[in-house]
């Protein structure tokens, strides 16, 4: 799903630019310009994903959920720092889903510290325990952080 993403981006990102040039009357969209703009408007939004998968693992773009060539779980990653991850992922079943417009995650119930990851969009997590408005989550893979209890949607 990432992939397709950053495909449409990256092709409404490169239609923009040639559209902009055109209206600027900096260039003429010929069919070759319109080409290169979508090759390079796709180029820019991979790498730019990329940078930013580097740069944060925990970013909503870059889920440690998966691999997305295997689309298997993760079992070598070890989350942000000092946000505890959990072996006991056999009989895992998810109670909350993450909401549309994603949800940051710490390792302590404590907001008054940067987050440590920022959970995707849609995520299915499985709440283990509630603390004053908090809420300890465990992902799919055994990932585990504090979420605001508040925000996190029931699964139907």
């Amino acid at each position: 799903m990432r992939v397709t993403r950053n495909i449409v981006a990256g092709v409404l990102s490169g239609i923009g630019v040639v559209v902009l040039l055109q209206q600027y009357s900096v260039l003429y969209p010929t069919g070759t310009v319109a080409i290169l703009g979508v090759v390079f408007g796709v180029a820019v939004q991979f790498a730019v994903s990329t940078l930013a998968q580097r740069r944060n693992p925990g970013f909503a773009g870059a889920s440690p959920m998966t691999t997305a060539a295997t689309a298997e779980p993760v079992t070598d990653w070890a989350g942000p720092a000092g946000v505890e991850t959990s072996t006991d992922v056999a009989m895992w079943v998810p109670t909350h889903r993450v909401p549309s417009e994603g949800l940051d995650a710490w390792s302590q119930p404590d907001g008054s510290v940067p987050p440590g990851a920022r959970l995707d969009a849609g995520l299915d997590v499985r709440v283990e325990q509630v603390d004053n408005g908090w809420a300890r989550i465990v992902c799919e893979n055994g990932w585990s952080g504090w979420v605001d209890e508040r925000r996190l949607e029931m699964r139907p």
